[in-house]
């Protein structure tokens, strides 16, 4: 399975997710960082400024990816 709920600060999430999900779409792992990249961007510039809040507290600005991939994680890990 993929990484995301196991995976500690410390080690490469993006990297390693990236390559996961490349491997399962049979896809190139910077295909997939520019799609979630793109997703999260147009996310941004659509979305509800007080659902982003929720994922990203204190965030005035788009996040990148990882910052936004780490949040999403620790949502996943208490819902688990």
């Amino acid at each position: 399975g993929l990484p995301l709920l196991t995976m500690d600060r410390d080690q490469r999430l993006g990297k390693e997710l990236y390559r996961q999900i490349a491997q399962l779409d049979g896809v190139t792992a910077g295909s997939v960082e520019k799609t979630i990249r793109e997703a999260i961007q147009i996310g941004w510039d659509n979305g509800d400024p007080q659902i982003w809040q929720q994922f990203v507290p204190g965030c005035t600005r788009c996040p990148k990816s990882k910052e936004f991939l780490f949040r999403l994680a620790d949502v996943l890990r208490r819902s688990a």
